[in-house]
């Protein structure tokens, strides 16, 4: 061994002898963790990434104008390159063109795009489409039929007799299941117990008060002649020669389709079954293998008739039914004037449409006018169907009121827009549709048929088997003679006849007669004043919470701002102010609660207080719950104050407006158009410029009279409303007055006659049919320059969706 090694080894063996150095003792961690540490300086050796993110750049050195201005927009884009594909197209035509020729030119390139835009006005009772260069649009029956196997349990459908209301004359109640000894007592006790023979003795009322204001007598006992005469009335065969009938449509799965569309589904024989005992006819129409189906009703689609029978799948079915009509109508033969054709003797009646077939759709534009309270969800639904589904290339989506000034060529007007199911006001100043003087109302001209059904069957209609509810035949027998009755025009009751032809399938036509008094007036007199109450809500009430049950479902699409409901505006709140309820005035807390016989509350108690300002349910009773110190109720005492009204939230908006008077509902609808900016000044002149251009379009109308009655109507609310601005001015002058120096301030003087408003209906222009202005409004659309900025082409649907029809419509 070396020296090295002996001397390494001692070193070992003395430092194993040593005794052990005690380990040094630190502070605890808890005591390291609150020590503050300084800032840690030292650089990282190691990047941890091999990206390095630039500084941000100084907004002084940006020159892009990237999405700056309209051209770098998708829409602006598009039109660029539409621009610039017709400037080549121009250029390669022109050859050896003259340029004088250009504008002979553009105007044939504007005359081929109308030539290519299908305009499209869906109604609850009808559906007009035609091109821009048409004269007038196709109209079918917005109705379609559906082949089912069984349409319903014989527990669910109508019965026999009309669901409007009465079949025996004079009783006014159609009794069932009571024996016929009985049947006089128990006729007697409903008349007395009818609340809507009241109210027509209202209505009765109302109209002598008017003819005494006009100075116009009536006939002596005009009612009961009308009804004594129609009681003695019979039918009266008409030959089969003298006869040109309706064509059936075929019933047979081999010679007809699963759906039929328009005025063939109108004329399915198994819709119209014979009169004959009411168990028979339920028993036909439980087995019938046809259901009617109405895909719009009251200015939107109908969820409600689809629910029941489709459940989840409703909306699905519905816009399929939506989309067999628009096919339908667009590419059913053009009817050939010249030499019209005849139809198939046993094959149902022809269709007739526009004559473009489905591989052209996608060169054609579509302008589609919807009301002017539309519901988001189904203006969203309706454009993905035509640009999507059925391959049109842009489409446009218009108001009607807007159209409707369009075509009456008007640039401002209060528009009435009187339909079927509905009839919806708004105002258009200066081409603008006002969005807050929309107002919509959930009657409209079949209200006035069913009402008219219910005065005819008291008063004793010959025809007692007339149910529209079994038979589509007897509804067009009402429509029909709705037509030839109702009228506004007092001056024209009287005692009068009327004729009407029955045609039902393998039944001879019957010629039956009817007299009617004033019948005729009271029908459309629905529409006024207390005429309104006469009109049942009910079913309409359920449709709508039906509709409302079966949208509360979790809808990823909802989040784009589109809604299933129409929007609350202004005139819809001014019109119901009077109706909403206001909030219970609390008491103070230190004040003991009395009750009737001036004893103070119980011991320890308080008066109790609304949270959140709300008030108790409705119906709930004017009692005040008191609480003792220890948390226990006591029994409730009743309060001096009023009842306290329900809470606003449950208080429906939307539907305590639908159910105004018309001209209660005009007159709002003026009056919200003071408050859609500027001064009150400037406000008070557009009241009156609109309340002087009133327009009335839509099926109702027609009826006579109607004109002078809204203008008779309306002269009370705006004589009122200047009334009362008078006072609020007067009441000004005298508050000034004493701020300034207690002068005595001038009395209160009537509103000068240069300031009362004085309304004007005006008729629409060249006797034009006012079913069809908003139609014809809309045909010159294409052809204005402007109209380049307000279509929605399938590339920005495709890229944008909603929002692409919400940046080029003004309304949304």
């Amino acid at each position: 061994m070396s020296n090295g090694e002996g001397s390494q080894s001692g070193q070992a063996a003395a430092l194993a002898a040593a005794p052990p150095v005690p380990a040094v003792q630190g502070p605890p961690e808890s005591v390291l963790s609150e020590v503050p540490r300084g800032k840690d300086t030292r650089k990282h050796p190691i990047q941890y990434s091999h990206f390095y993110p630039p500084p941000p750049m100084s907004t002084k050195y940006v020159t892009s104008s990237y999405i700056k201005t309209d051209q770098q927009t998708i829409a602006g884009r598009e039109a660029a390159n539409g621009a610039r594909v017709t400037w080549a197209a121009r250029k390669r035509k022109a050859g050896s063109v003259e340029d004088g020729d250009s504008d002979e030119e553009g105007a044939e390139s504007d005359k081929s795009l109308a030539a290519r835009t299908i305009i499209i006005h869906p109604g609850s009772t009808h559906i007009r489409v035609g091109l821009a260069t048409d004269v007038g649009p196709v109209q079918w029956p917005n109705v379609l039929a559906r082949r089912t196997e069984k349409v319903g349990s014989p527990s669910k459908s109508p019965k026999a007799s009309s669901p409007d209301g009465p079949q025996n004359g004079t009783s006014g109640v159609v009794q069932q299941g009571e024996d016929e000894e009985m049947e006089g007592t128990v006729e007697g006790e409903a008349k007395k117990a009818d609340p809507l023979e009241a109210r027509i003795g209202l209505l009765r009322a109302d109209l002598r008060s008017i003819m005494r204001n006009m100075k116009l007598r009536g006939v002596s006992n005009g009612k009961g002649l009308a009804a004594s005469y129609n009681a003695q009335v019979q039918p009266e065969k008409v030959p089969s020669h003298n006869d040109f009938g309706d064509e059936w449509t075929p019933e047979k799965p081999t010679t007809s389709r699963d759906v039929e569309l328009g005025e063939r589904a109108l004329r399915i024989p198994s819709l119209s079954p014979s009169p004959g005992k009411e168990a028979e006819v339920q028993a036909k129409q439980a087995g019938r293998p046809w259901k009617l189906y109405r895909p719009f009703r009251a200015g939107k689609l109908n969820y409600a008739s689809y629910i029941d029978d489709f459940g989840s799948a409703a909306e699905r079915v519905l816009l399929n039914d939506t989309q067999a009509i628009f096919e339908g109508i667009i590419s059913s033969p053009r009817e050939d004037l010249s030499a019209p054709g005849k139809s198939v003797e046993g094959m149902g009646q022809t269709l007739y449409g526009l004559g473009i077939p489905r591989k052209q759709y996608s060169a054609h534009s579509v302008i589609l006018l919807v009301p002017d309270l539309f519901p988001k969800y189904d203006l969203r639904a309706l454009t993905q169907l035509l640009l999507v589904d059925m391959g049109f290339s842009q489409i446009i989506v218009q108001q009607e009121s807007t159209a409707a000034t369009y075509g009456a060529g008007m640039s401002s007007a209060c528009v009435i827009h009187a339909g079927g199911e509905r009839i919806s006001i708004s105002c258009v100043d200066e081409g603008l549709l006002l969005q807050e003087t929309r107002m919509h109302l959930d009657y409209g001209g079949e209200d006035v048929t069913h009402f008219l059904h219910q005065l005819l069957t008291r008063a004793n209609f010959g025809y007692k088997d007339c149910s529209p509810a079994l038979r589509v035949a007897d509804t067009l027998v009402l429509e029909d003679l709705k037509k030839q009755i109702i009228t506004l025009d007092a001056s024209q009751i009287g005692l009068f006849i009327f004729n009407f032809y029955l045609r039902l399938p393998s039944v001879a036509t019957k010629k039956w007669e009817v007299r009617v008094y004033d019948e005729a007036i009271l029908a459309p007199m629905s529409f006024f004043g207390l005429g309104v109450r006469v009109l049942d809500f009910a079913k309409k009430d359920d449709e709508r919470k039906a509709e409302a049950e079966w949208g509360q479902k979790d809808d990823e699409d909802l989040d784009d701002g589109s809604e299933r409901r129409y929007a609350i505006t202004s005139a819809m709140n001014s019109s119901v102010r009077h109706l909403i309820p206001q909030a219970a005035p609390t008491p103070a807390p230190t004040a003991p609660t009395a009750t009737n016989g001036g004893e103070e509350a119980v011991d320890g108690a308080t008066p109790s207080r609304e949270t959140n300002g709300s008030a108790p349910p409705a119906g709930a009773s004017s009692m005040t719950l008191t609480a003792s110190n220890d948390g226990q109720q006591k029994a409730p005492t009743p309060a001096r104050s009023t009842p306290v009204p329900p809470p606003l939230s449950f208080f429906d908006i939307r539907k305590a407006s639908s159910q105004l008077p018309l001209d209660v509902a005009l007159y709002h609808s003026l009056l919200a158009s003071t408050n859609a900016g500027g001064t009150l000044a400037t406000g008070e002149e557009r009241m009156k410029k609109l309340a002087s251009n009133v327009l009335v379009v839509g099926g109702s109308a027609r009826i006579p009279g109607l004109d002078s009655v809204i203008e008779a109507r309306l002269i009370p609310h705006l004589e009122a409303h200047a009334a009362s601005k008078a006072e609020a001015t007067s009441a000004a002058m005298a508050a000034n007055a004493t701020a300034i120096g207690g002068a005595t301030a001038p009395a209160p003087s009537a509103p000068a006659s240069s300031t009362v408003i004085s309304p004007s209906v005006i008729p629409p222009p060249r006797d034009l049919d006012p079913t069809l202005l908003a139609w014809k409004g809309m045909a010159v659309l294409p052809r204005l320059e402007s109209a380049n900025d307000m279509w929605v082409t399938r590339n920005e649907w495709d890229a944008l969706g909603w929002k692409g029809v919400r940046d080029k419509a003004l309304y949304l």
